[in-house]
């Protein structure tokens, strides 16, 4: 498992992220949505 330090400082580059790409939200979560889900296990 990863830190919590780590998985906020991932958290706060996937705001800033949505924040540059505004227009395409429901896309833009369904890929964080899989790139976070990723992570998860890839660290299990």
């Amino acid at each position: 498992m990863f830190s919590t330090n780590l998985l906020f400082i991932f958290c706060y580059q996937c705001y800033r992220f949505v924040q540059k790409f505004k227009p395409n939200r429901s896309e833009l979560a369904e890929k964080l949505y899989q790139i976070y889900n990723e992570k998860i296990f890839s660290n299990q």
